[in-house]
Formats: C-alpha cells, sequence, structure tokens
C-alpha cells in the first residue's frame, strides 16, 4: 500500500528501504541496459551490406512492421541494428529481404501486392527485351518512390494519372513471369543500370521531352533518362 500511495514501484521501494536512491537506482540499470547492449553488439555484429551480383537475388520473406524493422536474434535485438523505415507501415506487410551476411536490404518499403503489380509493369513495358532492361524499368518506378517530385509508394507510382499509359490497359492484368519477378526483386535490391532514371521510352523516340533530358542511357530498345 505504501508502494502506491508514494507511487513507486515495489522494485524501487524495496532498494529505498535499504536506503539506495531512486536516482542511483535508475542509473544503476541504464548503466547495466548499456553494457548489455555492448555485449550483444558484439557477439552478434551487423551483418556486412554486399553488392548482389546478377541473378543471385536472396529469397524475401514477409515481416510484419510498425514504425521499424527488426530481425530476431537470440536473447533480443542490439540496439545499434535497429532500422527505421521513415514511415508508418502499421498493419501492412512489408516485404524485407532476409538478413544473412552478404544479403542486401531493399532500398524502399513494398507489399507484396506491390511487387506483383511491378512485375507485372515489368512484363507489359519490357517483355522480349533483355533481362537489364527489365530491371531498368523497375529501377525507373524505384527511383521516383525515392524521388521529391513523384509519390511515395511503388503503387501510388505507378498509378500516377497519365505516367504508364498500360496500367489502364488490361494488359497489367497479365501475371508476372518468372523472369520479371527477379528483375523486379534485384531492383528493389538497389540494382539500378540506368543510373538514376525517372523516364524511359523506346530509344527510337523523336520526343522532344526525352531527347532534352539529362543523363540519357540506351539499353537494348530502351532510352533511359533522368
Amino acid at each position: 500500500m505504501i508502494c502506491k500511495r508514494r507511487g513507486y514501484s515495489p522494485i524501487v521501494a524495496k532498494h529505498q528501504d535499504l536506503g539506495l536512491s531512486e536516482v542511483w537506482i535508475v542509473k544503476s540499470i541504464k548503466i547495466i541496459l548499456c553494457l548489455y547492449a555492448s555485449l550483444l553488439i558484439l557477439l552478434y555484429p551487423v551483418p556486412a551490406l554486399a553488392v548482389v551480383p546478377a541473378g543471385s537475388a536472396p529469397e524475401f520473406s514477409y515481416h510484419k512492421a510498425s514504425g521499424i524493422l527488426s530481425f530476431g536474434f537470440p536473447f533480443g535485438f542490439p540496439l545499434g541494428m535497429i532500422v527505421n523505415t521513415a514511415g508508418d507501415f502499421s498493419g501492412r506487410q512489408v516485404q524485407v529481404a532476409q538478413v544473412s551476411r552478404g544479403a542486401a536490404l531493399p532500398v524502399v518499403p513494398f507489399t507484396p501486392e506491390e511487387l506483383d503489380l511491378l512485375a507485372r509493369l515489368i512484363w507489359v513495358e519490357a517483355r522480349g527485351e533483355p533481362f537489364e532492361v527489365q530491371i531498368g524499368v523497375a529501377a525507373v518506378v524505384i527511383n521516383r518512390v525515392q524521388s521529391s517530385i513523384f509519390p511515395n509508394t511503388i503503387h501510388d507510382v505507378i498509378y500516377q494519372r497519365g505516367q504508364f499509359p498500360p496500367v489502364y490497359t488490361s494488359k497489367i492484368e497479365h501475371p508476372a513471369s518468372p523472369s520479371t519477378l527477379r528483375a523486379a526483386k534485384q531492383a528493389l535490391l538497389g540494382e539500378d543500370p540506368t543510373g538514376g532514371a525517372l523516364y524511359y521510352n523506346a530509344a527510337s523516340t523523336r520526343s522532344s521531352f526525352f531527347r532534352s533530358r539529362p543523363g540519357q542511357r540506351v539499353i537494348g530498345g530502351m532510352l533511359f533518362t533522368r
């Protein structure tokens, strides 16, 4: 009853009976937690992020996220390894690469539905093109997500009015192929053969808009520009 009336927790009150101040107890707990976290970081160092070569994108697994992405480690999670998603994805499934040495994390958050949508867009826009072009189409979408002048999700970028005409036809409903799905995954892991392009068109285009854009790069039958 004394503990509740004075607003102290039973643990603090017990130690106060021994002559220890609340401030000293709190400081001691903080020191112990810091030492514990440091020990975990030493025991479980941050996995190295490596460039994933073409054709070897790691498998993806689903995790719930609520402001942060976290990965299970014995005895908890080292404090220095928390990854902030910089957004509120509470209640949504965000797809992240399996954490293993040599594996990279996706460059933007996405849902399973967005991965499928991106792969289907690649099929519509770049089927029959070299695999590098397929990655390039996905990279343009991802670059737009990261840009401040476009929407900030894969779904909203693809469905932005007037940007990707095929989404307004039945072609976008065609199932993704293994090739386009793999291209989407590799682009999500940061592979970008376009050099940061935000636009693409047929390489034969005579559009003054595309011909006047910086950073032009022709890959296969496609022109990519910033």
